[in-house]
């Protein structure tokens, strides 16, 4: 009789351990850039999105921040549907002075210092050029 009780108690925590750990496993998703596809934008095109105000996220691959933030800015964007992702390639500018591309309404007139980098557009005019992990982390906690 004790052995069935101690089988019966073993038998219950297995299960409920195999429980919790699948409830863990849903909680700890993993995002790839693969999620955001639809997403996607052209360098070009950045400052041409049919929505008023948005922002257009510039990554790479190969980039130690942007895998540190991968997680959080791929989240935000399937949750709030208003952050474009631009891969890093040779037509981007990199600029040591990015204050000089606020205001700009021409893609031929902005650049980024680095990887990651989030511009923020409204009506199709740059407002915010925001580079670094911990600033666009910060960015993307106060959003709407």
């Amino acid at each position: 009789m004790k052995r069935t009780i101690f089988s019966l108690c073993l038998l219950s925590f297995s299960l409920f351990s195999c429980i919790n750990k699948s409830e863990n496993s849903f909680s700890n998703l993993s995002y790839d850039y693969g999620d955001v596809e639809m997403f996607k934008i052209e360098w070009k095109s950045v400052l041409k999105q049919n929505k008023e105000h948005y922002f257009a996220y510039v990554y790479s691959e190969r980039c130690g921040h942007c895998k540190e933030i991968k997680q959080d800015v791929i989240k935000t964007a399937l949750e709030k549907e208003n952050i474009y992702f631009v891969e890093f390639s040779n037509e981007i500018p990199v600029l040591e002075d990015t204050l000089i591309t606020i205001g700009k309404t021409n893609v031929d007139e902005i650049g980024i210092k680095g990887t990651p980098t989030l511009l923020e557009i409204n009506k199709a005019i740059l407002i915010n050029n925001i580079a670094g992990s911990k600033a666009i982390l910060e960015t993307l906690t106060n959003l709407e």
